[in-house]
């Protein structure tokens, strides 16, 4: 398994593909040598007159998935939804390009 920082190469569908192989682990270890000494500290006030709001309206429909494929993310707890729709989202970053003209 590889991280995923050192990885060359990978993009595109290959993403998709290498998944699997990545070191997540490694990958989160990367983030040990970020130097955030200068960093001032995060307080609430920080949060204070923060609105969130989704990057993409959410519609609401009705679709056929495989049980095993819902009962996989409803494993993984809340927010399972939002991870699903997170996954269709990189699929579809993924495959944009390969779009036909006619689809767009």
């Amino acid at each position: 398994m590889v991280a995923l920082a050192k990885t060359p190469g990978l993009k595109g569908a290959n993403i998709m593909a290498n998944a699997a192989s990545i070191d997540w682990r490694a990958n989160d270890a990367l983030d040990d040598d970020i130097d955030t000494f200068d960093l001032p500290p995060v307080t609430h006030s920080f949060f204070a007159n923060d609105k969130a709001h989704p990057p993409h309206p959410n519609t609401t429909l009705s679709l056929q998935i495989d049980s095993d494929i819902v009962n996989w993310f409803r494993s993984q707890g809340t927010g399972w939804e939002r991870r699903m729709a997170a996954a269709l989202r990189l699929y579809m970053e993924v495959h944009k390009e390969e779009m036909r003209p006619e689809h767009r």
